[in-house]
């Protein structure tokens, strides 16, 4: 929505989705406006976001990766032919995307968000394939991450979805590491 995507809200058995798309070709992505953290409903829930640390609340702000972005505003299979014949186009498309999610990280950490959780379901080895995923962590997923990482600076933890944290160690950008806890804890105190 705050890119122009048209949305069907849902219900409590149904979560968002696209209504229609408002893109039909790559190139017009890279039209669309800047998000306006100051308005509208991505407003609302920095606000939301503020109030509830104010309350002494942990907050885990969700945020979403490329491809479910994409799938709000274009029809997918635009997506993919362009992945094969255009993905110089494609990477623009991405970093389009990246920056903006970069400024959204940005906010939020100044509302007093303490953690994000990013994912990118629509973005998996299981949907685009192992060569894709690879091409995909290479030009967009891996640097933008680095970069998140950076401006958290310490007072964000990022958390990552399976997909995306399997796609990084299957392309050897990322390794496992075992901590041990102080004893028996819930995942959010962990």
């Amino acid at each position: 929505e705050a890119m122009g995507g048209i949305v069907n809200y849902g219900n409590e058995k149904i979560g968002p989705r696209a209504k229609e798309y408002i893109c039909t070709e790559p190139e017009s992505l890279l039209e669309l406006p800047e998000i306006d953290f100051s308005k509208g409903r991505i407003h609302e829930v920095l606000l939301a976001c503020k109030a509830l640390r104010e309350q002494g609340e942990q907050v885990v702000l969700n945020i979403s990766g490329p491809f479910t972005i994409l799938n709000v505003l274009i029809d997918a299979k635009y997506v993919f032919k362009a992945m094969r014949k255009k993905p110089e186009l494609m990477k623009k498309v991405f970093w389009k995307l990246g920056e903006q999610l970069l400024r959204f990280m940005d906010e939020a950490k100044r509302y007093g968000v303490n953690m994000i959780s990013y994912a990118d379901s629509s973005g998996g080895v299981n949907i685009l394939g192992p060569k894709m995923a690879q091409q995909v962590m290479e030009d967009f997923t891996y640097d933008f991450l680095k970069q998140a990482k950076e401006r958290a600076d310490g007072q964000v933890l990022i958390l990552l979805c399976p997909k995306t944290t399997f796609a990084l160690v299957g392309t050897k950008r990322a390794e496992f590491r075992e901590r041990e806890l102080i004893g028996p804890m819930s995942y959010g105190e962990g």
